[in-house]
């Protein structure tokens, strides 16, 4: 499948700025002259830049341009993938259910507003290594159970509701005493503490002055035991296609 021209054009620049050819402090083509080259709209190569300023490769100076920005070695970034290659998931749980408080604040539920919940469980090597959960808000008639069935990575289960680039992550890793029923699921002790992963899915509001963090559309937690295996990051500029 051919990619949208602009993350074609995002690509190459961002190729650009990694092999040298632009360097820290050196201005981008103009969205002029990128329009013109690419044999497109100036609206095409804002949102390209744009995704290359969502990177932290480039930021815009009001009035320039677009400049090319030091790599920072010290901030990391991870990616983070529902989908495993050395492993299996298996459904545990999808259902509609009453949240808990904390899960009805994370996702500013209405009160009495119902979840579905889909609980997996990872197995590598035959064993338990890793308890999935998600919650989204129940909204009758969409999205079904059976299309959360289908759909179930985050953020991927929303873009048939929101636009794809208005969707974005919060993520906060940490060590927590699992609840019962992860404990159970995964063969551990009462209140063995593993690493636990949460995310919280949000979409841009249409009223950014009321919601300017935008509105919670989905909240996950995976708990992970020595058997997940290791998380890693990357720092500086790279190749997105190469991680």
């Amino acid at each position: 499948m051919t990619k949208p021209l602009y993350l074609q054009i995002s690509g190459q620049l961002r190729q650009s700025v990694i092999s040298g050819e632009y360097r820290p402090g050196d201005m981008l083509p103009s969205e002029n002259e990128l329009a013109a080259l690419y044999k497109t709209s100036r609206m095409t190569v804002r949102k390209s830049l744009g995704v290359l300023e969502s990177e932290g490769l480039v930021r815009p100076w009001h009035g320039k341009g677009y400049f090319v920005l030091q790599p920072k070695y010290t901030m990391f970034t991870m990616y983070f993938g529902d989908s495993v290659t050395d492993g299996r998931f298996r459904f545990q749980e999808v259902n509609i259910i009453r949240p808990t408080k904390n899960v009805a604040d994370m996702l500013q539920l209405k009160k009495h507003q119902m979840t579905i919940v889909t609980r997996r469980i990872l197995e590598r090597d035959g064993r338990p290594a890793a308890f999935d959960e998600k919650f989204i808000p129940y909204e009758r008639g969409m999205p079904s159970i059976e299309f959360e069935l289908h759909f179930t990575e985050f953020p991927g289960m929303f873009e048939e509701r929101f636009a794809p680039m208005s969707l974005h992550t919060d993520m906060t890793i940490g060590v927590e005493a699992a609840p019962v029923h992860v404990c159970k699921a995964l063969g551990l002790k009462t209140a063995t503490h593993l690493l636990v992963i949460s995310r919280l899915i949000r979409a841009d509001s249409d009223e950014p002055e009321a919601n300017p963090a935008g509105i919670p559309v989905g909240y996950g937690k995976q708990y992970l035991t020595e058997a997940f295996g290791k998380l890693s990051a990357k720092s500086g500029y790279y190749l997105q296609e190469k991680l």
